[in-house]
């Protein structure tokens, strides 16, 4: 869990970013890292969470890496769970995992998205 804030800086909070090693994932992994957030990297394979693990610039980041089958609700609430269990909250979704919806993410069931 994190502590007090410093205003203006993104040290502490916790960001979920999944994807794969041909998504955005890479680029966005290490800017988070030089802000020093702590990453859940979420991937459905093994060589991608390696490919994202290599963006990762700072051995004071935390990192906790789960693959995940982005198809199976239990699999999403399991890289939930374990990003809460590990880091006590989570401040940041980067989605680049599956298509794209326009429609307000807030109004859609889970079977919907």
């Amino acid at each position: 869990m994190r502590s007090q804030l410093k205003v203006g800086s993104l040290e502490g909070c916790t960001a979920i970013v999944a994807g794969n090693s041909r998504s955005i994932a890479p680029p966005i992994v290490s800017a988070f890292c030089k802000e020093r957030i702590n990453l859940v990297l979420a991937a459905p394979s093994e060589h991608d969470i390696k490919q994202m693990l290599s963006a990762v610039c700072s051995a004071r980041t935390k990192v906790l890496s789960v693959t995940t089958d982005f198809g199976n609700r239990n699999a999403i609430t399991s890289l939930v769970e374990r990003a809460l269990n590990e880091f006590g909250c989570v401040d940041i979704l980067v989605n680049n995992s599956i298509l794209e919806t326009i429609y307000p993410y807030h109004r859609l069931l889970f079977e919907e998205i």
